[in-house]
């Protein structure tokens, strides 16, 4: 779990080429997929 102060936040870095790089390993290993829940703290 990764915590974001915002949606635009977590987008930034889901978009970003560091993450994007990576992404493909992430996709490879994981069994889930990305949610974005707002407002639970």
């Amino acid at each position: 779990m990764i915590e974001f102060p915002d949606r635009a936040a977590a987008h930034r870095f889901y978009d970003s080429p560091a993450y994007q790089a990576i992404l493909p390993l992430r996709l490879a290993a994981a069994s889930g997929s990305v949610v974005v829940v707002e407002g639970v703290a």
